[in-house]
């Protein structure tokens, strides 16, 4: 991700901008911290299109929905005028009540990683979010579609142990193991 430094003006002008155009969907704010996240390319897309069919039939024989992303956080300003939230390309989660924007607990949060992407910085920004909302988050899941891989963080909001998820791993619970095989 891209950092960008200007006067405040012309970043709000950029952000309104961005926000009429609909080019704002994946973006994201910790705090002060607004980052601009750019649109996919098309393997990142279709492969999140494969774990929405594949992981959303699953998900909802357990009473549960998958959102294709989706604001992790608080969307609305704090007294300070900041906003706390993340937007993962997926999130298993109960469904919202209709009209919901935000929510700020899920199962799972699933990152597709891209190139350009931090995953450190990344599971970062759910402890700030989760630091100044309190979230609720079981796992964060992190797709690696060039190594065929899923890194699991089983407590992502507190520690940064994780394992590797790989093809043919027969230990796998059912979700995973379908993320899994879609990598191979």
């Amino acid at each position: 991700m891209s950092t960008i430094e200007a006067p405040v003006q012309l970043i709000d002008e950029l952000l309104r901008e961005r926000r009429a155009r609909g080019a704002d969907l994946y973006d994201y704010q910790v705090g002060d911290r607004y980052v601009v996240a750019p649109m996919a390319n098309f393997d990142h897309q279709g492969l999140s299109a494969r774990i929405l069919a594949a992981l959303g039939p699953l998900v909802e024989l357990e009473g549960l929905r998958y959102f294709p992303g989706g604001n992790l956080g608080r969307t609305s300003s704090d007294p300070a005028g900041r906003a706390w939230y993340v937007v993962p390309d997926g999130l298993v989660a109960p469904a919202p009540p209709p009209g919901t924007v935000a929510i700020t607990a899920a199962v799972i949060a699933i990152e597709i990683l891209s190139p350009s992407e931090d995953r450190a910085k990344k599971l970062a920004d759910y402890r700030t979010v989760h630091n100044n909302v309190g979230l609720s988050l079981e796992e964060v899941w992190y797709v690696d579609p060039a190594a065929g891989t899923v890194a699991v963080f089983t407590n992502p909001l507190e520690s940064d142990d994780s394992h590797i998820a790989r093809p043919g791993d027969t230990s796998l619970r059912r979700w995973l193991a379908v993320v899994v095989g879609l990598l191979a």
